[in-house]
């Protein structure tokens, strides 16, 4: 095939001038980088030869990542810190900095491309720092520890999690190549210590405090924010189960950049976090196979009383219910729908069901409350 072909001449190309075990290594990281980031142009809808043309396109010529692999791998230990962001195989290398002030738990922003996927990637080495400074005891590997929290008795096992729906490649640990760090999808730790019977709630959006119990870190720093969005995914994943989808799905983690606005009045004080989800259907280039899925966005109330929601493209025409079964029962017609029918779907002739939740922080036990309103919602396509 043409594309098995470009990317061994371009590997070739990329390692080439480095010895025998470096151009090993070195290939097979830039191997790993590729395979994963031309799946998710896949899950996005790209074709095969246009998915690797967009990853390589990314990295840059081979010419250029050759030379930022031989600064990496050939210059002494010593110089190889001034050589951030040189790889251009670090569209998932991170420019980090560490904040005193405000929070300790670095968080990882790419360089070059943003990574699709519900992720919200933290320093291990500054997690479990904090950690331990909040009288957590870590014990075992960085990236799969076991934490002991003050007061509780059971031991908790922080594993790397697989995407529920599987849409996405299971990306819970990352390696910032340059510096050698290491980074932990903090999604990881919280579904370990929920399932413990911990109580886990964040507070505030960007650069929120976590709680794990009686302990408390605060996320992101003001070079490098975080926001809380991909936390909340804890909350909708029990919905998931209760309308029998495959998972979750937010059109902002898919790297995709047309939506359906919509616009929704509510009786909520300012900074009010809400979630708008809706059940679709994902086609066999969003998804191994016909899959649906619950579809979600988050966002605050505005000084107006306004919800701005960002839904997927094709769920423009919703009716808001407060009944979760008016889901299931949208979801078991998408499955058995065929395409001609499943096209009419969220479309006037065919709204699609959606519920509003109010959210107030808590990411374990019952932690949204279903607001009551009902009606239509027409979304802006752009």
């Amino acid at each position: 095939m043409s594309e098995q072909r470009d990317l061994h001449t371009y590997l070739q190309r990329a390692t080439r001038g480095l010895r025998a075990a470096q151009r090993l290594e070195v290939r097979s990281e830039l191997l790993g980088h590729i395979e994963a980031r031309v799946q998710e142009f896949r899950l996005a809808g790209s074709g095969d030869a246009e998915a690797l043309r967009r990853t390589l396109t990314e990295l840059g010529a081979p010419a250029y990542v050759r030379s930022g692999m031989q600064r990496v791998y050939v210059w002494p230990q010593a110089a190889r810190g001034s050589v951030l962001g040189a790889l251009a195989c670090a569209a998932v290398a991170a420019m980090l900095h560490l904040s005193s002030v405000l929070a300790q738990v670095e968080g990882y922003h790419p360089t070059f491309t943003p990574l699709p996927g519900p992720y919200t990637y933290v320093d291990t080495g500054s997690l479990w720092s904090e950690l331990r400074r909040a009288g957590v005891t870590v014990q075992g590997a960085p990236t799969a520890p076991v934490l002991r929290l003050p007061g509780v008795d059971t031991p908790v096992a922080v594993l790397p999690q697989d995407d529920a729906g599987g849409t996405f490649v299971n990306r819970s640990v990352i390696r910032d190549y340059a510096s050698g760090r290491t980074f932990l999808d903090l999604n990881a730790v919280i579904a370990a210590v929920s399932a413990a019977g911990i109580r886990v709630s964040v507070e505030g959006w960007q650069n929120p405090t976590l709680h794990l119990g009686s302990v408390s870190v605060t996320l992101g720093t003001p070079e490098q924010p975080l926001d809380a969005y991909t936390l909340y995914r804890a909350v909708l994943l029990p919905l998931t189960r209760t309308l029998g989808v495959a998972g979750l799905r937010s059109s902002r983690e898919d790297d995709m950049n047309v939506f359906s606005h919509h616009t929704l009045r509510v009786d909520a004080p300012p900074g009010t976090l809400y979630a708008l989800a809706s059940v679709r259907r994902l086609s066999r280039g969003l998804a191994r196979g016909d899959a649906v899925v619950l579809a979600y966005d988050l966002a605050q109330v505005d000084a107006d009383g306004t919800l701005h929601l960002r839904m997927p493209y094709d769920l423009a025409q919703l009716t808001r219910t407060a009944d979760a079964a008016d889901l299931r029962a949208d979801a078991a017609w998408l499955r058995a729908a065929p395409d001609a029918d499943a096209i009419t779907y969220a479309t006037s002739a065919h709204p699609a069901h959606a519920l509003l939740l109010r959210l107030d922080g808590r990411l374990s036990g019952d932690a949204y409350t279903v607001e009551p309103q009902t009606g239509p919602s027409a979304g802006e396509q752009y």
